[in-house]
């Protein structure tokens, strides 16, 4: 399972730097990918640079 999460986050990267600034792929990325979450997940992004895994999600 942790190689599919890796994956997605390396594609993530991928194609946010190439399409959008960072800022708002990101933001948009954790809208899609935790729902009403995505506040909690973009402050954890801010804090540790790196999205947090889904089932630390609440």
């Amino acid at each position: 399972m942790k190689n599919i999460y890796t994956f997605t986050e390396r594609s993530m990267n991928f194609w946010l730097n190439l399409f959008t600034p960072k800022h708002e792929g990101i933001i948009n990325f954790c809208k899609i990918e935790y729902g009403n979450d995505w506040q909690w997940a973009y402050s954890h992004f801010q804090k540790n640079k790196k999205l947090p895994k889904f089932k630390e999600a609440a």
